[in-house]
């Protein structure tokens, strides 16, 4: 068992006496973010902010590049337990692509996370989906 410094073990049992210590040097940067969120992505000052994001945003390629079912294949692996919230933004994607009827292939673990132990489950879905369009380019 980790032995905790005699301050926390005296503050602890009695709550009478507690420590005071400066706040980590980014705490008021992250007070200030989430007090005036504005002041991060100042249009004003970075007017190319949005375009750069949005730009790169695979739900708005979508509309962007007016894709249609068959002009491209997808295929998107992921789990469901992801760490990065990826799982709700793979959704919001695929809801997309429903909406405009294109055809996506998926590979899902409901346990999975964004992890290799994920990555190694999901690897052989990727890889059948891949050969038949792989193949035409194999040396012979």
């Amino acid at each position: 068992m980790r032995q905790r410094s005699r301050a926390y073990q005296s503050s602890a049992a009695a709550h009478t006496h507690c420590r005071v210590v400066s706040p980590p040097k980014w705490m008021p940067r992250l007070q200030e973010v989430h007090q005036q969120p504005e002041r991060i992505i100042r249009q004003d000052k970075y007017p190319e902010t949005i375009a750069l994001v949005s730009k790169d945003n695979p739900i708005e390629m979508l509309d962007a590049y007016d894709i249609k079912d068959g002009e491209c294949e997808m295929y998107i692996a992921y789990g469901g337990r992801d760490q990065f919230n990826l799982d709700a933004q793979v959704e919001s994607f695929l809801y997309r692509c429903r909406e405009k009827g294109i055809t996506v292939a998926v590979g899902y673990d409901p346990k999975g996370k964004h992890d290799v132990p994920t990555a190694l489950k999901l690897l052989p879905g990727m890889l059948e989906w891949l050969k038949p369009r792989l193949e035409p380019y194999s040396p012979r």
